[in-house]
């Protein structure tokens, strides 16, 4: 099955596409292959069927293709129905989160604590349970877990290790892998993922050593300016969301986690999903200090 969904396959019958790969079943024991051509109406021609099945059973291990049948038929282009808003366990980094009194938070990256999986947010979205924004019955949980030096809190819903990317209203669930962490420096680049405001770059460290009281306590966190004129670094509701960086292949090396904005608010935030106000300039715990504290590890 994982061989016949490599793209390689797909790419040697020319322009169809698979579009899954199903195992045999009790009633039916053969293996499925799914797929369609994106610009050509109508139905695989029987010959073209034919074809791609000579192809799969070549590229299937003999014993499979020995064993079972291996049938082609029409398939859909898949649909991604997991975003900001309606996320579901496993939980993504970035997601929009209700609490039990409706104020709104951005779900951090998972962690492992206490031998499970778990999601996060900033310690001071204290309305548990959370749930999706707009999704009631799926629930990010409760408390499992807090960190004073880390202003964070790990629900007991569980975490994966993807990232929401892009704008809070994209439509396709445009997310990136998780596969690190990164300790950054003073003048490094950044960027933010907050559910209520999307994705921000070109957010410059400028200060590493900055007191920040969440309303339950002070620990030292990191403040990032945003470099672009025009543009804002985070605004209200995105508190808990990442901050992170990518490597050359777009994958997410995580930072932090945004706990808010001491300096100016302003109202001219651009698209929001929720309310005013915004900040060209953010606070962030480190990664690194929310998972010590814990005891944890980030999740990759």
């Amino acid at each position: 099955m994982t061989s016949l969904m490599d793209q390689n396959f797909a790419t040697q019958q020319g322009t169809w596409h698979v579009t899954s790969v199903e195992g045999p079943t009790l009633e039916q024991p053969q293996i499925t292959v799914s797929g369609y051509y994106p610009n050509r109406g109508g139905a695989t021609t029987r010959a073209a069927q034919t074809e791609i099945r000579k192809s799969a059973i070549a590229r299937a291990p003999a014993d499979v293709s020995a064993s079972m049948p291996i049938v082609v038929e029409d398939g859909e282009p898949a649909e991604t129905y997991v975003t900001r808003s309606t996320d579901g366990t496993p939980y993504w980094a970035g997601g929009m989160i209700k609490g039990a009194n409706g104020a709104g938070c951005t779900s951090g990256f998972a962690i492992r604590y206490g031998g499970v999986n778990h999601t996060t947010t900033a310690r001071h979205c204290v309305s548990t349970p959370y749930t999706a924004w707009d999704n009631k019955n799926s629930s990010y949980g409760s408390t499992s877990g807090t960190s004073s030096t880390g202003l964070a809190r790990a629900l007991s819903g569980t975490g994966a290790a993807r990232m929401f990317d892009g704008a809070w209203n994209n439509s396709s669930g445009f997310n990136k892998v998780v596969v690190g962490s990164s300790v950054v420096a003073k003048g490094a680049l950044v960027c933010s993922s907050g559910a209520n405001s999307g994705v921000h770059c070109n957010l410059q460290v400028d200060n590493t050593a900055v007191a920040f009281n969440d309303g339950y306590g002070s620990a030292t966190t990191v403040r990032v300016k945003q470099l672009t004129s025009g543009q804002i670094a985070g605004a209200h509701g995105d508190s808990g969301g990442p901050i992170f960086t990518l490597d050359s292949s777009d994958k997410v090396y995580a930072v932090g986690m945004l706990q808010g904005s001491l300096e100016t608010q302003i109202t001219n935030c651009g698209s929001l999903r929720l309310a005013q106000p915004c900040s060209v300039y953010i606070e962030y715990s480190p990664i690194n200090t929310i998972v010590s504290s814990l005891g944890a590890v980030l999740l990759t």
